[in-house]
């Protein structure tokens, strides 16, 4: 399984530009020894003044990293998101557009001379970090109204970011669907779309099961059901025939409503939200899951689901935040 999943990040790795031809991990250790061996010197207290990020600064930024990440086309290019690191006048930034298939995250020093994607505080409990992190990560999840099955008050909350044509996304439903009844009644598990540009049918199989999910929760988890099973026979000449044929057949399912939305692109604007908090998230790969706000990586097997499982379980047991026990599987 690992060395499939490896196969499934190279499948999607080989429909991006190459941006990041330069290694990138020089890049990294450098930068990060430099902001870290200037922290006495460059910490400015938030209280002061930051120096402002002007236009020439931020074109200048963008110039350099387009260089120094040798991105082929920087047509487009700009800084995006800005905010400043807590207490700090260190900034986090987004690079985006031009080549760059999702935005890059860097921080820039407070006299705007250093750059780099990774930055430690020493002053913060990496534990704590982590379950900051993950408590983040859940305010982008939750607040949109995602096809949900399971308890709706279970304390674990699994999203998953998954593409239909996908095997591994497939792979997981099943191992989902093995898990122990006891383990299932602990699980809220969402349903986010991020449907991959070099699978021919997964974006109309993403809108035809979002066009469900407009009717009812159940109306979706049917047609996910039917679609995961029959993947191996779906192609893009017969997804449409072959999904309303069986929602025809499906009394939950409203076959006629499912082909006018359909046709109308009704369900467009829920894909592209989930697709950009996708990017948001940097997520490059199928399966992507979240367990109470903690990404789980790598996800090899089901024992790596069921240890990501069974950590929230024991934090919520020691009467810990919901967060604190869904690390990341190592």
């Amino acid at each position: 399984m690992f060395r499939e999943s490896q196969n499934c990040e190279q499948k999607r790795r080989s429909a991006r530009n190459r941006q990041m031809s330069v290694s990138r991990n020089s890049f990294r250790l450098a930068a990060t020894l430099i902001l870290l061996g200037c922290a006495f010197n460059c910490r400015v207290s938030f209280a002061d003044e930051c120096k402002p990020l002007s236009p020439l600064s931020r074109k200048a930024i963008v110039s350099y990293l387009s260089k120094r990440l040798k991105i082929l086309d920087s047509t487009f290019l700009r800084l995006g998101k800005e905010e400043f690191v807590r207490d700090t006048c260190y900034r986090k930034l987004t690079l985006e557009g031009g080549s760059l298939t999702q935005p890059l995250t860097f921080f820039l020093s407070p006299d705007q001379r250093f750059v780099s994607p990774l930055m430690l505080d020493t002053a913060l409990d990496p534990e704590l970090e982590e379950q900051e992190e993950a408590e983040r990560t859940n305010k982008l999840l939750l607040p949109d109204a995602s096809p949900s099955r399971g308890d709706a008050g279970a304390p674990i909350r699994i999203v998953e970011f998954s593409d239909f044509e996908c095997p591994y996304s497939r792979r997981l439903n099943e191992w989902i669907e093995t898990l122990p009844s006891e383990t299932k009644a602990q699980i809220r598990l969402a349903y986010k779309h991020f449907p991959f540009a070099i699978h021919p049918w997964a974006n109309d199989a993403a809108a035809l099961s979002t066009c469900a999910s407009l009717q009812s929760p159940s109306a979706f988890w049917l047609l996910h059901d039917f679609i995961f099973k029959e993947q191996g026979s779906l192609n893009p000449t017969n997804i449409r025939h072959r999904v309303v044929a069986f929602a025809a057949n499906t009394p939950a399912i409203d076959a006629n409503q499912l082909v006018a939305c359909f046709d109308e692109r009704q369900a467009d604007g829920i894909i592209k939200r989930d697709r950009e908090l996708a990017i948001e998230l940097h997520i490059s790969v199928t399966p992507t899951i979240f367990v109470n706000g903690a990404r789980v990586s790598p996800l090899r097997s089901i024992d790596d689901l069921k240890a990501a499982i069974t950590h929230a379980s024991e934090a919520l047991a020691r009467g810990s935040t919901s967060t604190e026990g869904a690390r990341p599987v190592r």
